[in-house]
């Protein structure tokens, strides 16, 4: 209970999902389309693209999870990747204004 209280926090802001999971033991890391990505077994849901993998022992994020099937197929674009693509944005990229 620890970990999802540091996760999410104590407020209730509505429906949270916790998806637990690994990353892929022997290949963590895969590339398709000449993306890289992490490949992990969460049990994803539709609608958790977007959502971040986190390392529940340090906090930190590993990545944004973008597609996949139940415990099958489940890939997120890496953090070392989507961090600095994210910080590129200008204030005015994003969301349109």
């Amino acid at each position: 209970a620890g970990e999802i209280e540091a996760v999410f926090g104590r407020e209730a802001l509505g429906n949270k999902r916790f998806l637990p999971g690994f990353l892929d033991q022997e290949n963590p890391v895969v590339s398709r389309g000449g993306q890289v990505y992490l490949s992990h077994d969460c049990s994803t849901l539709a609608g958790a693209s977007g959502g971040c993998l986190i390392d529940l022992l340090t906090g930190t994020v590993l990545g944004v999870h973008v597609t996949g099937d139940l415990l099958t197929n489940n890939l997120a674009v890496p953090a070392w990747i989507a961090a600095p693509r994210l910080a590129s944005l200008s204030p005015a990229g994003v969301g349109g204004r």
